[in-house]
C-alpha cells in the first residue's frame, strides 16, 4: 500500500496541536502524516521524590529524553525509554516537545492507528552526521531522542538528513557518517525502538532531495512484490531526470564508477547524489535523448 501524507500539521488545520493535525489529516482522506521535531533544546532539573522509581515514559508533563547520572565520578547520560529514575539523578526534558508527556504521545499514537494512519517523525533539519561543524554528537542525540519519541506512538519511521560535507573529502565524509549511522542503528537494536531508520541524501553544499523506495502491494497477490526506486526533489516533486539516468546506467548508456557518472568521453557528475548528474542531463540534448529510451 502506498500512503500519501503531509509532512507536519496541515496548513488547512483550524488548530496547532499533533491531535489536530491527526484528525485534519485523516479528515482531507489522506492516511499518513510526518511528525517534524523542530527543536531539541532541552530543560535539566534534578529528580524528585516523587520520579524515584519510574522510568522516563512514566514522567507526567514532561518528555524525558536523557538522564545524567554520577557514576565513577563523572556524569554519564542515558537516554532509554525503560531506564529507571535514580535518586541525585539529573533529568534532561524537551523545551518544546510535539506533545505533553509519553503517555499524550501513546494516546496519539493510538488515535493514528484508528483513524488508519501511518505515522512517521523526522529530525530537525540541520544535521552534522559527518562532523564537519564539530556537532555530531548534537546530531546522534536528536536522533536517538526522535528514535524515542517514534517508539513511544507507535512512528514507523525515522527520517534525518546527513548533513553537509563541508570541506571534508567524500571519502572522509562517509566514512564518518557510515560510523555514525551504526551507532544509531546499535543503539535503536539496544534500547528496541522499532522505527526503521531512514536518510536523506544530501549534497556537498545543500540539501536538495532524496531517494524512495515504493512497494506495490495488491491484494490476492503473493510476494514478491514489486518495488520501483526514485527520486523525489524538494519544489518540483518525483525526478523525471533521475529516472532517465537510473535507466541509462541500467542499460549500459552511463557509467557509474564509484561516486563518478560517466557518459562517453565526459563526466557527468562526481561526489555527489545521482540527481546531481541528472541536472547536468536536462542541458545536455543528445545525453537525454540516447538515454530517454521511451521518447
Amino acid at each position: 500500500m502506498i500512503r500519501f501524507g503531509p509532512s507536519g500539521i496541515p496548513l488547512s488545520c483550524k488548530g496547532r496541536t499533533l491531535r489536530d493535525g491527526i484528525e485534519d489529516v485523516h479528515n482531507l482522506g489522506l492516511t499518513a502524516m510526518e511528525v517534524q521535531l523542530v527543536r531539541v533544546n532541552v530543560n535539566e532539573r534534578y529528580a524528585t521524590d516523587e520520579d524515584i522509581g519510574r522510568t522516563v515514559r512514566e514522567v507526567p508533563g514532561e518528555l524525558v529524553v536523557q538522564l545524567g547520572r554520577r557514576q565513577d565520578r563523572k556524569e554519564t547520560l542515558i537516554s532509554s525509554l525503560s531506564q529507571k529514575i535514580e535518586k541525585g539523578d539529573v533529568l534532561y526534558s524537551l523545551a518544546s516537545g510535539i506533545a505533553d508527556d509519553y503517555l499524550e504521545l501513546a494516546e496519539l499514537g493510538a488515535l493514528a492507528r484508528e483513524l488508519d494512519i501511518e505515522l512517521s517523525l523526522h529530525t530537525p533539519y540541520y544535521m552534522d552526521l559527518a562532523d564537519a561543524d564539530g556537532l555530531a554528537q548534537k546530531s546522534l542525540d536528536s536522533v536517538r531522542w526522535g528514535g524515542m519519541l517514534a517508539e513511544a506512538m507507535g512512528a514507523t519511521t525515522v527520517i534525518t538528513h546527513l548533513g553537509m560535507f563541508g570541506d571534508l573529502s567524500p571519502k572522509e565524509a562517509l566514512a564518518r557518517i557510515a560510523k555514525n549511522l551504526r551507532l544509531l542503528r546499535d543503539w535503536y537494536r539496544k534500547n528496541k525502538v522499532r522505527a526503521r531508520l531512514g536518510v536523506e541524501a544530501s549534497g556537498r553544499q545543500e540539501v536538495v532531495g532524496n531517494r524512495v523506495r515504493a512497494r506495490v502491494v495488491k491484494n490476492k497477490v503473493a510476494a514478491p512484490f514489486r518495488v520501483a526506486e526514485f527520486e523525489i526533489l524538494f519544489n518540483e516533486g518525483i525526478s523525471k531526470v533521475g529516472g532517465i539516468l537510473d535507466l541509462a546506467v541500467e542499460n549500459g548508456l552511463v557509467d557509474k564508477k564509484g561516486s563518478f557518472y560517466l557518459y562517453g568521453e565526459g563526466r557527468l557528475w562526481s561526489s555527489g547524489p545521482a540527481h546531481g548528474a541528472a541536472d547536468l542531463l536536462v542541458g545536455v540534448n543528445n545525453v537525454a535523448v540516447d538515454v530517454d529510451i521511451g521518447r
